[in-house]
C-alpha cells in the first residue's frame, strides 16, 4: 500500500466515525424535540390524574375537602366523563386536601403501563411497569406494582361504576 491509499483509508475511517457520532447524537437529541406526539400509557394516565385533581379543586374552591356526593348532577356527570372511561381509574369520593407532608392517595390508575422509564442512561432501555396515582396535595406520580398492591382501596370507587350506577347506589370498594 502506498501513502495515498493510506490517506484515503484514514479519511474514510474518519468519515465513518463522524457519521456514527452524528447518528448517536441524533438518537438521543431528536426525541427531545418531539413534542406533538399523543400521550400514551403512563404519560396519559398521569395527565388524566392531574386533570381530575385540578378539576376537583376548581369545583370545590371554598372547601378544604372533596365530597363527590355534594357535587351538582352536572358536575358529577362531568367528573365521570372527563376521561371517557378509557382508563381503569379508581377515585376516593371523600377526602381532605392536604399538604405534601401528610398526603394520601386519592386517585389511582388500576392499569399499569411500561412506557415511562426511570432516569439514567442504563435504565433508558429497560421497561419499568408502574401505576399512575394522584395525591391529596394535588401532585401526581408513579408507583411500582409492589407499591400499588399495598395501597388500600377502601373508600375508592371505580370511575366505570360511577358511570353505570345511579349516584344513590354508589358503593365504595
Amino acid at each position: 500500500m502506498n501513502n495515498s491509499q493510506i490517506k484515503i483509508g484514514n479519511k474514510f475511517i474518519m468519515m465513518l466515525m463522524v457519521a456514527f457520532g452524528i447518528s448517536i447524537l441524533a438518537l438521543f437529541i431528536l426525541p427531545i424535540f418531539q413534542g406533538s406526539e399523543k400521550l400514551r400509557g403512563n404519560a396519559m394516565a398521569l395527565a388524566e390524574c392531574s386533570h381530575h385533581l385540578r378539576w376537583w379543586k376548581s369545583v370545590m374552591t371554598n372547601n378544604s375537602s372533596f365530597d363527590f356526593e355534594k357535587l351538582s348532577e352536572e358536575n358529577k356527570n362531568e367528573a365521570i366523563y372527563l376521561t371517557g372511561l378509557r382508563l381503569d381509574l379508581w377515585l376516593k369520593t371523600n377526602f381532605y386536601w392536604t399538604q405534601r407532608s401528610n398526603r394520601e392517595v386519592v386517585i389511582v390508575c388500576g392499569k399499569k403501563f411500561s412506557n415511562v422509564h426511570k432516569p439514567g442512561f442504563l435504565n433508558s432501555f429497560v421497561s419499568n411497569p408502574a401505576h399512575a396515582v394522584g395525591y391529596s396535595d394535588g401532585t401526581v406520580g408513579l408507583v411500582s406494582p409492589t407499591e400499588f398492591s399495598k395501597i388500600s382501596l377502601n373508600g375508592f370507587v371505580s370511575l366505570a361504576s360511577l358511570a353505570t350506577n345511579p349516584p344513590a347506589n354508589i358503593s365504595s370498594k
